[in-house]
């Protein structure tokens, strides 16, 4: 194939754990794997890593999903709570302070384009992806995190809801790996 008929992407490739290029900057639906997002995701540290001991965003994704789906959700919304940082695999996780600054702009961009990327591969709907349960819910996990996992500190987070009356005991990587899928099987994703 001559250089010109050689494809041009924007931007560059990484390598997935299933051994695929993916482009970040350039993502297509059809490139999206959910064995790569689970694995990812299971291997990556909530909090930038500053949690008191390893818990996944894999494991966070699975109980924004299942607490969604307590609260009579459909199973849709369900499955976007699941995705909901599914982007994340390829972008990795940028701590709230960080990710929401003006000047980090571009990233949140990149990443957006790239979470609707994930939700199309998923065939989840506009409305489905942006349902309000999913936000609240996400805050609900975030607020039981910090009281689970955290250090105490005398500086105030941003306002939280409550969380949840359970304590979270971290699963380890191999099962919140084992558990993303379990669960994108359940919602009948297309694996």
């Amino acid at each position: 194939m001559s250089e010109q008929q050689i494809e041009r992407r924007n931007g560059d490739w990484l390598c997935t754990a299933l051994g695929h290029q993916f482009w970040p900057l350039d993502p297509r639906p059809e490139e999206v794997h959910p064995e790569d997002i689970a694995h990812a995701l299971s291997n990556m540290c909530r909090f930038g890593g500053h949690s008191l001991c390893f818990y996944s965003v894999a494991e966070h994704s699975v109980r924004v999903a299942v607490e969604i789906g307590r609260r009579g959700a459909s199973v849709a919304v369900q499955l976007a709570g699941l995705l909901h940082d599914g982007s994340e695999a390829y972008m990795v996780d940028v701590p709230r302070p960080i990710k929401h600054d003006p000047r980090f702009s571009f990233y949140r961009e990149a990443e957006d384009r790239l979470q609707n990327i994930v939700f199309d591969r998923f065939g989840i709907s506009a409305e489905d992806r942006n349902d309000p349960i999913i936000k609240l819910i996400d805050n609900v996990i975030l607020a039981t995190e910090k009281r689970d996992l955290m250090p105490p500190t005398a500086a105030e987070w941003a306002p939280l809801p409550d969380p949840l009356a359970g304590h979270i005991q971290p699963w380890g990587q191999d099962r919140a790996k084992r558990s993303f899928l379990t669960r994108l099987k359940y919602l009948g994703a297309e694996i």
